[in-house]
């Protein structure tokens, strides 16, 4: 009988004993995938106080005119880039400086007490040897707009007007430009008219109702002679409703300002960026392009850049909505179509979760034959990409697969169809 009861007793101590451990397995595997997930803590190289200190900074190591010194970045370059500026915006820092140290960019904090959070800094560490400019995020943006600076050191203090704009709309982005607009005899490092540039790329990433790209003019040329002070174009003939807002602020401050329309074609052509390759890109998205043009005298007179500034923030401020959007994070798991489709050569793929857990992103052809995977540790419910690089491939239809293996064991997958066409 004795026998007979240590044995259902070690048996019993026994299941007793595997169940624990399993419950232990259990416990660990959760544990492993919370540290995982957790996002590195990035240290930043530099924090700057003043917005105005990084912007001097910027322009005096920037590549300068006839320096043949701005490197035109290839497909490669622009895929990375548009990834990393994805992540910013997802508030994933780490995974963004990834995807572009290897080409000497790093992040800096902007902590300044005009504004509620430190804003991220994207910038060439020293020497800058490529010219590829300066991107500078605010997460608590109150103002979905971003200030654009395309040509720093052939616009006189445009860079420095942009800073007081910027610090008045409190917006999205800023967004200076890395070379002088003349730094290449080939025209390359002209910014406003270089379409494959990072410059270019952050412009269509940035997801922004306005984007006022400011620009100078030499009144004293006689070519201008006249011309109004401030010249408002969207580089069509169609001006939207904002334009005659801002016409009617400047004229309010006593300057003098031309809409580029239909009546006045002939009178502002000259500065109307027809060409503008921002400008032709945001007509067909919901991006709103200003181009804004300024006298010499309002950029280099510290009253009249303020007065022009005040009238850009009343005009802007009632066009732009001002608060961020609200994006709630998603409660179940859902794939996404890529980014863009089609696509040439790379193209982002993505999907939301609704927790922690493993993200595994797949790329088949249609004859089932695996082409890519990788995977992504999900350190809680949002949207996690990946870039898929298919420059080896040739055009079509393919097939991308995500599979989500939750913190708890449970899965859930689902695919997408995207097109290559080169």
């Amino acid at each position: 009988m004795e026998r007979t009861k240590d044995k259902y007793y070690h048996s019993y101590l026994n299941r007793y004993r595997v169940s624990l451990k399993n419950i232990t397995a259990t416990i660990t595997s959760i544990l492993m995938i919370a540290v995982l997930s957790a996002p590195e803590q990035l240290t930043a190289q530099q924090t700057f106080t003043s917005l105005e200190e990084l912007v001097v900074e910027r322009k005096q190591l920037m590549p300068g005119r006839d320096s043949e010194a701005f490197v035109q970045p290839g497909q490669d370059v622009l895929d990375r880039f548009e990834s990393a500026f994805f992540y910013i915006m997802e508030g994933d820092y780490q995974s963004a400086l990834s995807k572009v140290a290897v080409f000497n960019y790093e992040f800096a904090w902007l902590e300044m007490d005009e504004f509620s959070e430190p804003m991220m800094v994207l910038k060439e560490g020293t020497p800058i040897s490529r010219g590829w400019g300066t991107y500078i995020y605010n997460p608590g943006y109150t103002n979905n707009s971003a200030v654009q600076i395309p040509h720093p050191l052939f616009d006189m203090n445009t860079p420095e007007m942009g800073v007081k704009l910027f610090k008045e709309l409190n917006p999205r982005w800023y967004m200076l430009a890395g070379t002088h607009r003349y730094a290449n005899s080939g025209g390359e490092a002209d910014m406003s008219h270089n379409e494959n540039s990072v410059f270019q790329i952050a412009h269509k990433v940035s997801d922004v109702e306005w984007t006022p790209q400011l620009h100078g003019f030499n009144d004293q040329n006689p070519v201008y002679e006249n011309y109004p002070e401030i010249i408002i174009s969207n580089g069509t003939l169609d001006p939207h409703e904002v334009q005659f807002d801002l016409q009617d602020s400047f004229i309010a401050k006593n300057f003098s300002a031309g809409v580029f329309k239909e009546e006045t074609e002939d009178d502002l052509r000259l500065l109307a960026a027809t060409r503008n390759v921002q400008g032709q890109w945001s007509r067909e998205q919901p991006n709103q392009f200003i181009h804004l043009e300024f006298s010499n005298p309002i950029r280099t007179q510290s009253s009249l850049t303020n007065l022009a500034v005040a009238a850009m923030e009343e005009a802007f401020s009632m066009a732009v909505s001002t608060e961020p959007e609200n994006r709630e994070l998603p409660e179940k798991f859902r794939v996404l179509q890529n980014y863009p489709n089609p696509f040439n050569s790379s193209t982002l793929l993505q999907a939301e979760v609704p927790g922690a857990g493993i993200v595994e992103f797949e790329v088949f052809d249609l004859l089932g034959r695996k082409l890519f995977t990788e995977s992504v540790q999900a350190a809680g419910a949002g949207t996690y990409r990946v870039q898929w690089n298919a420059g080896d491939f040739a055009s079509g239809v393919y097939i991308y697969r995500v599979q989500f293996t939750s913190a708890y064991g449970t899965r859930h997958q689902g695919t997408q169809r995207m097109t290559m066409v080169k």
